[in-house]
């Protein structure tokens, strides 16, 4: 399993890399696998998934479970920091658009206020992106 100073390291390659960031796969694999990783692992993995995902959208299906098994963290700080980024995967695979819409109607049902404010802004955020996706 991949560690803080690896994801920093990771991230580094991505980001200088820019546009080429798709030729680093590898660093990109490193990322995805934090979701299961520990708490620090995965903040970081929720932050870096949606940041780089516009150079990895033929992994998609991956990318978009890992997001979405960090909204359902048991941490509920991370669960908010993951579902807020819901909608900049969204913005680079909007053909996922009705998934994310539906996953996000699903959190609403949330108890905790933070959480519902934060997937509440998640929703209003996608619906802005395509109001007719979210059906």
């Amino acid at each position: 399993m991949v560690d803080v100073e690896q994801l920093y390291k990771d991230y580094g390659v991505l980001a200088d890399a820019k546009e080429n960031a798709s030729e680093h796969k590898e660093a990109y694999a490193n990322i995805l696998s934090a979701s299961q990783g520990g708490q620090k692992e995965k903040r970081l993995a929720a932050q870096f998934i949606p940041k780089f995902f516009k150079y990895f959208l033929s992994e998609a299906e991956q990318v978009i479970d890992a997001q979405l098994d960090l909204c359902e963290d048991d941490d509920g700080l991370l669960r908010r920091q993951a579902i807020k980024e819901l909608p900049n995967l969204c913005k680079d695979a909007p053909d996922h658009l009705p998934r994310i819409a539906d996953v996000l109607t699903q959190l609403l049902q949330s108890e905790d206020q933070a959480e519902f404010n934060c997937v509440q802004n998640a929703f209003i955020a996608v619906f802005k992106l395509d109001a007719k996706g979210t059906k």
